[in-house]
């Protein structure tokens, strides 16, 4: 098994690096966001500031615990190509293991499809570990999802590099201890960390002293052509709300600037869409509420979405996907409704985004 695969070379991060100026993006979910302070992206950069002293750093890391890429592609275009990054790290083999196939690589591609066009940025997939890939690393063989995610990184000649394979293979030469890497089986402490960065560190460190392979390929075919790259937000502003809908600023998520919130049981929304698949994106917590919703005058059900135990009141952005059916233009009305499950206790709905895919 290759832990890192040298494709397409860091052309723009390597002019960075000379002019003197590097900003850095990520993308991704609890193991690599910056509210873990000791997470792989600050042995990584240590490392980068080590090799580049001269250099001005700016970290733009927009990665969100318990998020995954269908939430990447909003924050792709708010987070990373808003603030001009020159290379940005793409991780969330982890986050979308259980999202269907499609979506994930649809999303994925959109992702890089965005960062590749709008951003003319460098991209660099990583690929961290959670327990389901266990049976597949222990038989030296790719989990399912890093396979597609790879197969993607190589359609577009995307280096990457399986930090989680690496840990892996450091803890069966008896270097690295379990404990010391995952000692809740998911989210790496400073050892683990330290083994990540250094092995991102190594991937960017020999495209840049030659290791590359040809280009990145920014402007391939899309290998899916249903793919993200277009989703859009729906405005708030183009929503006809009103009370006790309102909009108001977030003080629980850093990058969710307002929500549109109600609290109100029976209360109704709706919105007019232009698009095939509806992603509600929620800051959710056991204080949600569920909600009944209907497509064009057609009932289709009511939401009834998990509560574990690790969820706080609110804080957590989840999306919600309702089909629409054929591309186009479709009404769809929310009816607010107190949960039937033990551990709904509330019935706030605090809509943080709407995506039209």
């Amino acid at each position: 098994m290759e832990i890192i695969r040298y494709r397409g070379a860091l052309t723009r991060t390597a002019r960075a690096l000379e002019s003197g100026k590097l900003r850095i993006g990520y993308l991704g979910g609890s193991i690599t966001e910056n509210k873990v302070p000791h997470n792989w992206t600050e042995p990584f950069m240590f490392r980068l500031m080590e090799k580049y002293p001269q250099v001005k750093i700016v970290s733009e890391n927009a990665a969100i615990g318990a998020t995954g890429s269908d939430l990447g592609i909003i924050h792709a275009d708010s987070h990373i190509l808003s603030k001009n990054c020159d290379l940005v790290f793409v991780e969330y083999a982890v986050n979308d293991w259980w999202t269907p196939s499609r979506d994930r690589l649809c999303a994925m591609e959109g992702i890089v499809r965005k960062l590749l066009s709008k951003g003319d940025c460098d991209v660099i997939f990583v690929y961290t570990f959670s327990q389901e890939m266990y049976p597949y690393l222990e038989k030296g063989e790719l989990p399912p999802i890093v396979k597609e995610y790879d197969a993607l990184a190589e359609h577009y000649n995307i280096s990457s590099a399986y930090m989680g394979a690496y840990a892996f293979g450091q803890n069966q030469k008896g270097f690295l201890k379990w404990e010391e890497w995952l000692p809740d089986g998911l989210h790496p402490q400073f050892r683990g960390s330290l083994e990540y960065g250094s092995c991102a560190f190594s991937l960017v460190d020999g495209l840049l002293q030659g290791k590359a392979q040809g280009e990145i390929a920014r402007g391939a075919a899309p290998m899916d052509e249903k793919n993200w790259e277009n989703a859009r937000l729906l405005s708030f502003d183009d929503v006809n709300y009103c009370p006790p809908f309102y909009v108001r600023r977030t003080a629980t998520q850093a990058y969710v600037p307002y929500v549109l919130t109600a609290n109100a049981v029976g209360a109704e929304l709706e919105l007019n869409v232009d698009c095939e698949t509806l992603y509600l994106v929620f800051d959710f917590g056991s204080a949600s509420c569920e909600f009944e919703y209907s497509v064009d005058g057609k009932l289709i059900g009511v939401s009834d979405r998990d509560r574990p135990d690790w969820c706080g009141m609110h804080g957590w952005l989840r999306p919600f996907r309702i089909d629409c059916g054929a591309r186009g233009k479709h009404t769809v009305k929310l009816k607010i409704v107190h949960g039937k499950g033990a551990q709904c206790r509330g019935t706030a709905f605090d809509l943080a985004y709407i995506l039209q895919v």
